[in-house]
């Protein structure tokens, strides 16, 4: 009677997740994918630039967005991050390289500069991501990012 009741043990010790009989094949284990933010790019501005220079600080996230992970939403309302797919880069520090890029080559200002590289600055440009996540709601998706930037002149 006693040996009978100890059968249980591994069947339920099974069934709760505390074992592994080693069953998943080799083929099972999932690799993390990174994945790199990029610039689709846009043609150099023709006009002249304006004598100013623009000072850019990094851009800012908030916790839950400043991280490797990649963000998704299935459902309003709700987020969570991929297992599998990760950020190259930290979003924000990314975005702000390629925003710096883009506006170096758009030639709207004489001088594009972050902050801290000893250049004085017409004018000041902040960002925060808000928002930036896969909405999985349906196939395939799109890529939805909430972005508040703001300009000031720093002569006045």
């Amino acid at each position: 009677m006693r040996l009978r009741n100890l059968a249980w043990i591994p069947l339920i010790a099974s069934l709760s997740g505390c074992l592994n009989f080693g069953l998943a094949g080799e083929g099972d284990a999932r690799a993390i994918v990174y994945y790199v933010m990029e610039d689709a790019g846009r043609a150099p501005s023709a006009a002249s630039p304006s004598p100013r220079t623009l000072l850019m600080t990094d851009t800012s996230a908030g916790a839950f967005y400043d991280t490797d992970g990649m963000v998704f939403s299935k459902e309003p309302g709700t987020r969570g991050y991929y297992q599998f797919a990760r950020w190259s880069e930290r979003a924000g520090k990314r975005f702000s390289d390629l925003l710096l890029t883009r506006l170096e080559h758009e030639r709207i200002f004489a001088t594009v500069a972050q902050t801290g590289s000893n250049i004085r600055g017409d004018w000041l440009l902040t960002t925060d991501i808000l928002e930036l996540y896969h909405d999985a709601a349906q196939r395939p998706g799109t890529v939805k990012m909430l972005l508040r930037a703001e300009v000031t002149d720093l002569k006045t």
